[in-house]
């Protein structure tokens, strides 16, 4: 399956830019059921930076009847990024913390001028 999203943000390209690429964790009010977003991996190299998140989704929104069944590490999984600095762009794709294969994700974040802000344009392919 493939997704488009784009959304109109109001502030500059770079500060959006940064905010994703240098500090997504501070996103996490903002994310409806993520509980928290741990930075475990970073190498910067001149404008290429690699970084590796592990999110942490929410067991809030899981019906009751199959929490039992639904473990933290069910509701996690890794985000490995490669972001370019000079064409606001990242490519990523993210990995089941448990259950290899359960589900293949990738994508390309784009940041660019719009007006007074910014456009935030996600293509991502999910199987």
């Amino acid at each position: 399956m493939h997704l488009s999203i784009t959304e109109a943000l109001p502030l500059p390209p770079d500060d959006v830019f940064h905010l994703l690429r240098d500090d997504m964790p501070a996103l996490v009010p903002y994310l409806y059921d993520i509980d928290r977003i741990d930075v475990v991996g970073r190498v910067d190299q001149g404008e290429i930076v690699h970084i590796e998140n592990l999110w942490h989704a929410s067991m809030t929104h899981v019906p009751k009847p199959a929490r039992p069944f639904v473990s933290p590490e069910l509701l996690s999984w890794c985000d490995h990024a490669t972001w370019t600095t000079s064409t606001r762009t990242s490519v990523w794709r993210l990995e089941p913390r448990v259950g290899s294969g359960i589900f293949y994700c990738t994508g390309l974040t784009t940041i660019t001028l719009e007006g007074q802000g910014s456009r935030l344009t996600l293509q991502v392919d999910l199987d």
